[in-house]
C-alpha cells in the first residue's frame, strides 16, 4: 500500500510513501494524483493543471500523456482499473465542460455523462471496482454515478449535502462517505437501499492553524489516509508607537 504526496517549493514535487517502508523517495516534478491499481506508475499534472506525465514508481523517467483534443484539463485525473485509461473532467474548445476518459498512450478523449459535469474536489474522484462507473456532480453539484460507456447517471441515495464521497467498497455495493466537519465522519453507504453504517472518526492530532483535510480509505476499509493543510502564523506585540 502506498501514497504519493506532494511538496510545494517552485512548482510540486511528488514523493512516494510505502506504508511497509520507513521515508519517502523522490517520484518526479508535478502533482501527484492518482496511482494505477497495480502500482506501478502514478499521474502527475503540472502546477498549472495543464499538461499530464505518467511516473514509473520504480526506475525510469517520466513520460508526457498526449492531449490531441487540446482538452483544458479543471479535475483531478484517476486511473481506471485497467491501468490504459483515465477519468478527468475539463473542456474541449468551445464546448460546455465535462468528462473524458483518456487513453493513457495516445491521450484520445471520448466524453460521457451529460455538459456541465464536474468533479470539484481535491482527491480522485472514486471509480467502481469493475471501472464501469464514476462519481461525479452534475451541473447543479449533485453527486451522482456516472456510466463511463455513456447513458444516464445513476442516484447515490442517502448521501447528504455536506459529504464527499471517497471510494466505492471492494465489492461495488456501497460507498465510503466523508463528512466536511472537525473531526470527521466516515459511515459506508449502501448503494441500494441508502442505509447509513458509521465507519470511522479522523481527525489529526493537531488541529492548530487547520485549514482543511482530505481522506483516501482503501477498498477494503482497512487503510486510510488523513492528509491536512494548516495556515500557521505568529502574532507580535509593537511598542513605542507614536
Amino acid at each position: 500500500s502506498a501514497v504519493a504526496l506532494n511538496h510545494l517549493t517552485k512548482d510540486y514535487e511528488t514523493f512516494l510513501f510505502r506504508a511497509d517502508r520507513p521515508g519517502a523517495a523522490r517520484v518526479s516534478s508535478g502533482n501527484g494524483l492518482s496511482i494505477s491499481r497495480d502500482g506501478s506508475v502514478v499521474l502527475v499534472g503540472s502546477m498549472d493543471n495543464k499538461t499530464l506525465s505518467i511516473a514509473p514508481l520504480g526506475m525510469g523517467s517520466a513520460r508526457a500523456v498526449p492531449n490531441p483534443d487540446k482538452l483544458a484539463y479543471s479535475g483531478v485525473a484517476t486511473w481506471l482499473p485497467d491501468g490504459k485509461r483515465f477519468v478527468i473532467t475539463g473542456r474541449r474548445g468551445s464546448e460546455p465542460p465535462g468528462a473524458f476518459v483518456v487513453d493513457a498512450v495516445t491521450g484520445a478523449a471520448r466524453p460521457f455523462g451529460a455538459p456541465g459535469v464536474k468533479w470539484d474536489l481535491f482527491i480522485e474522484t472514486p471509480v467502481s471496482p469493475d471501472g464501469s462507473f464514476v462519481v461525479l456532480q452534475d451541473a447543479r453539484g449533485t453527486m451522482k454515478r456516472w456510466p463511463i460507456a455513456g447513458g444516464d447517471p445513476l442516484p447515490i441515495p442517502g448521501l447528504r449535502p455536506d459529504e464527499e464521497p471517497v471510494a466505492f467498497t471492494a465489492d461495488g455495493k456501497a460507498l465510503f462517505v466523508a463528512g466536511r466537519t472537525f473531526p470527521i465522519p466516515v459511515v459506508r453507504l449502501d448503494l441500494s437501499t441508502g442505509e447509513r453504517r458509521p465507519w470511522m472518526t479522523l481527525a489529526p492530532t493537531d488541529s492548530s492553524g487547520l485549514r482543511f483535510a482530505t481522506v483516501c480509505i482503501t477498498t477494503d476499509g482497512k487503510h486510510w489516509v488523513l492528509a491536512v493543510s494548516k495556515l500557521l502564523t505568529d502574532l507580535y506585540v509593537v511598542e513605542g508607537l507614536r
